[in-house]
Parts: C-alpha cells; sequence; structure tokens
C-alpha cells in the first residue's frame, strides 16, 4: 500500500529502526532516534544497492517520489543512479572550490 502525507507525518520512533514500504524498493526509513529517511532498494549489474534521496521533512513525499522515478530511469538505461549522484556532488565541490 502507498504511502500518504499523514502517514509519513504521524510516523514515530519504535525501539528499532523500521521501513514503512512505499512501492517497490521504495521506503521511508525510520530510526530509533525518530529521523526518517527516504531511501531506494535497487540491483544493477547482480548487485543490490541503496540510494538516499533525503530525510523528510525536508525533502517531501511527492519530491521523494520523483527523485525515485529519475533514479528508476537512469537505471533502466543501464546507468547506476547513486555514480551518477555521486558524481554530481563531485562536480558541485569541484567547481565551488574553483570559485575562489
Amino acid at each position: 500500500m502507498a504511502l500518504t502525507e499523514i502517514a509519513v507525518r504521524t510516523a514515530r520512533a519504535a525501539s528499532i529502526d523500521r521501513k514503512l514500504a512505499d512501492d517497490r524498493g521504495f521506503d521511508l526509513l525510520v530510526t530509533a532516534r525518530g529521523s526518517k529517511f527516504w531511501r531506494l532498494q535497487y540491483g544493477i549489474d547482480g548487485k543490490e544497492k541503496k540510494l538516499a534521496f533525503g530525510s523528510s521533512p525536508e525533502v517531501g513525499l511527492k519530491e521523494a517520489r520523483n527523485r525515485r522515478g529519475s533514479a528508476r530511469k537512469a537505471g533502466e538505461t543501464g546507468n547506476d543512479p547513486s555514480t551518477a549522484k555521486r558524481e554530481a556532488r563531485i562536480a558541485r565541490q569541484f567547481s565551488a572550490s574553483n570559485n575562489l
């Protein structure tokens, strides 16, 4: 069953970390301390990987689903979304250091 905004907002910490599933490997991880993280579990080249999309409430349900869709499209074309995310972060850091 798909998550709703209300379910995301009202999710509370338990004694252990738990996942609230949304769709095909996409979930909200609620930690024992109460933090909430959007994650996608996917496979590429026979390996299981996880990709984080940010924390709730900074990243809402709609935005997290948009990011999930983009990552799935990249994965279907054979590109690893976590590699693309890492390369984009490195490029941002490099351009920021060159602007000094």
